[in-house]
């Protein structure tokens, strides 16, 4: 179980944290403990029970009303809510369905935003925000392996079946090879780059995780690219990026193009052809 600090509850749940000591003090909805130097902490029963009435409080419910009801009734509130496709409360009930491991409530919310907004920007705007704001429970240890792999899964399945969805590139189009080097095991990004070239009307080959470089090398000495993708999520060195790229352009004179936060640390150091993805996908 981990502990959050007020400033922690406030990115999660997108409420001010004048707003939760005011709420706190007003309506006794929450009575977090206490250091000895008197500094609010939180648990993820404080979190759940927060973004719960955050979720009622958007949907129009006063302050003075949920304070009123017992925790049952106010799960059942919610749980009503979340069978309406209203984007507003996403981020509340993308958390929600992280702690609760709750299927249903994360494909229905994900299913709401593509379907208002596409699923570019649905991921640029909410699920990659979403996965930042989880960045502060693995911070503070509230996060479990298994929770972070179903979401991972969970994630990676929606964005497969959307590439699946889409047409097949026509003859002649550019063709693409994708991949994560060996030992990289984060591909959401990989496969939201694969979707975007996809939906670009390209063609792409999909390596996918933990590719061992001998297999690109096999790749590219029987077939022609206009380009290879790279992703780097975990950590990584400069050699090891000189020697991708090194393999890579031995076998093709096709475009290389890298990403990853670790890769634009050091990408002032690096050769001028080594292109970033976005000069690709933005």
């Amino acid at each position: 179980m981990g502990l959050y600090k007020i400033k922690d509850i406030e990115t999660l749940t997108g409420i001010k944290a004048h707003t939760i000591r005011i709420w706190e003090k007003r309506y006794e909805i929450l009575t977090p403990e206490r250091t000895e130097s008197q500094i609010r902490m939180y648990s993820d029963e404080d979190l759940v029970s927060l973004l719960n009435i955050a979720m009622l409080n958007k949907n129009g419910w006063k302050i003075s009303n949920i304070a009123k009801l017992s925790v049952e009734e106010i799960e059942k509130a919610v749980e009503s809510l979340s069978k309406f496709e209203d984007v507003d409360d996403s981020f509340e009930k993308l958390i929600l369905s992280l702690v609760n491991m709750d299927e249903i409530v994360f494909r229905n919310t994900i299913k709401a935003l593509i379907k208002r907004f596409g699923l570019l920007e649905a991921f640029n705007e909410y699920v990659f925000q979403f996965l930042e704001r989880i960045g502060v429970m693995w911070l503070v240890g509230s996060i479990n392996p298994a929770q972070e792999h179903f979401i991972s899964h969970l994630i990676k399945q929606i964005l497969i079946a959307e590439t699946d969805q889409l047409p097949y590139a026509e003859a002649g189009s550019k063709k693409y090879l994708l991949f994560l080097p060996e030992h990289e095991q984060h591909e959401i990004s990989l496969l939201l780059y694969n979707y975007k070239l996809r939906y670009q009307g390209n063609a792409t080959i999909y390596l996918g995780q933990n590719t061992p470089l001998a297999g690109v090398q096999a790749y590219l000495e029987n077939n022609k690219v206009d380009g290879v993708v790279v992703s780097f999520i975990g950590a990584c060195t400069i050699d090891m990026v000189h020697d991708i790229y090194a393999t890579i352009v031995k076998y093709t004179d096709a475009q290389v193009y890298f990403a990853g936060r670790q890769f634009d640390e050091f990408s002032s150091k690096l050769p001028n052809n080594i292109n970033s993805i976005q000069q690709l996908v933005d």
